[in-house]
């Protein structure tokens, strides 16, 4: 049973709900509407986002989940272009070798569910049309709180609790593939060779262009901006101990590679990846949703998901003036930056371009039905047929 008052975690485009009598479980509930620059839920909702979001990320958690994907991994032909001895340091570290390559990975995702929690199938989810739910392993969703130090806003990190089962690590592990065009976030790793090198790249960072390795970022996740972390920042947010740490950044490489290898069987450049996880006494698990608005997808050069939705605001008032209500609310000691954007410089978001609009509310049914090679969402496009749309 369903309570909708029992509120674990929330943000604009997705919940964690209490499971009822279930002790061990959560529901994650993703809605149809979407957030971008750190600014919460956007005027507009994209018909079918949740529900192929949700069977999307059901897909992907049961493949990773199964040791056949692994094995495909290591011979994949997609990772022929990435260097050679890196790749034969994941195959033969103990956690490809006897953790995925025997086991599969251990991930949060426990099924899917519909109306009042009951099971459903993919494709009864897709075509229900209404609530869609994943089923999860319950976790403590620990937040750091914000305070000031100094004239600058700062968050503090409570200490976790060692007898709690599991707990939600407050980090983003982010990979990259390599800088896609117009991808301000990445540029420090063509301009900062020091910084780049630090990341292990020995060959000079070209837009458009593969690294000869995928390298790995840290990012705050429950802060009001999202933060670029050093790893020694990271390390001590996460909770975790150094041994520990370092299994979850093995794990995030080799996710990358399998993902990386699974989207290029279907056409589709994968570029970067955001990750979480919740650790326990079982150990890590990859949790919350993996899809089309935690990857940087691309096919044919057009960027999908919400990275098509960004560019549709790309230049615009409302964009500009985030930047400068950020750095204002910084100067000024304050986290409340949005306060900033809408009250002192009178900018909000503006709501999609009706034109636009409808193909957005195409795109993530689309996407669904290339990903799983199902026609689970009807009176779609195929993929090329929405891209050439555009």
């Amino acid at each position: 049973m369903i309570d909708d008052k029992d509120i674990i975690y929330e943000q604009s485009d997705r919940r964690i709900l209490g499971s009822g009598g279930r002790e061990d479980r959560l529901w994650l509930e993703l809605n149809d509407r979407y957030s971008l620059f750190d600014w919460g839920a956007m005027p507009d909702r994209i018909a079918n986002r949740a529900s192929a979001l949700s069977v999307i990320a059901a897909h992907i958690f049961e493949r990773l989940e199964n040791p056949e994907i692994w094995q495909q991994t290591a011979v994949s032909p997609a990772l022929k272009p990435l260097r050679s001895d890196w790749l034969e340091r994941r195959w033969n570290h103990l956690i490809f070798c006897h953790v995925l390559n025997e086991h599969g990975l251990a991930t949060h995702y426990r099924g899917l569910a519909g109306e009042e929690g009951r099971p459903v199938t993919m494709r009864a989810a897709a075509s229900a049309g209404g609530r869609v739910l994943l089923d999860i392993v319950r976790s403590r969703y620990l937040l750091p709180t914000a305070t000031g130090l100094a004239g600058r806003p700062v968050y503090f990190y409570p200490l976790p609790d060692t007898n709690e089962k599991r707990r939600h690590l407050p980090l983003e592990f982010v990979f990259r593939f390599g800088i896609p065009k117009d991808d301000p976030p990445s540029q420090r790793l063509l301009t900062d060779h020091v910084y780049s090198r630090g990341l292990g790249l020995e060959m000079p960072a070209v837009i458009g262009r593969l690294f000869e390795r995928p390298v790995l970022e840290f990012y705050s996740s429950g802060e009001s901006i999202r933060r670029l972390l050093s790893i020694q920042e990271a390390l001590s947010i996460s909770g975790l101990t150094p041994g520990i740490f370092e299994e979850a950044i093995e794990i995030s490489y080799n996710i990358a590679l399998a993902l990386h290898s699974m989207f290029s069987a279907l056409g589709l450049e994968l570029w970067e990846g955001k990750l979480e996880y919740i650790v326990g006494a079982d150990g890590l698990r990859l949790a919350d949703t993996i899809g089309p608005d935690r990857l940087r997808l691309f096919r044919g050069g057009t960027e999908l998901g919400d990275g098509l939705l960004k560019h549709a605001y790309a230049g615009s008032d409302w964009a500009a003036a985030v930047g400068q209500a950020k750095r204002q609310a910084w100067e000024a000691g304050s986290h409340d930056w949005r306060s900033i954007c809408s009250s002192e410089l009178g900018s909000e978001p503006e709501p999609l371009d009706a034109a636009f609009k409808s193909k957005a509310d195409q795109m993530y049914g689309t996407l669904a039905n290339h990903i799983l090679d199902r026609q689970l969402f009807e009176n779609h496009p195929t993929l090329d047929e929405f891209v050439a749309s555009l």
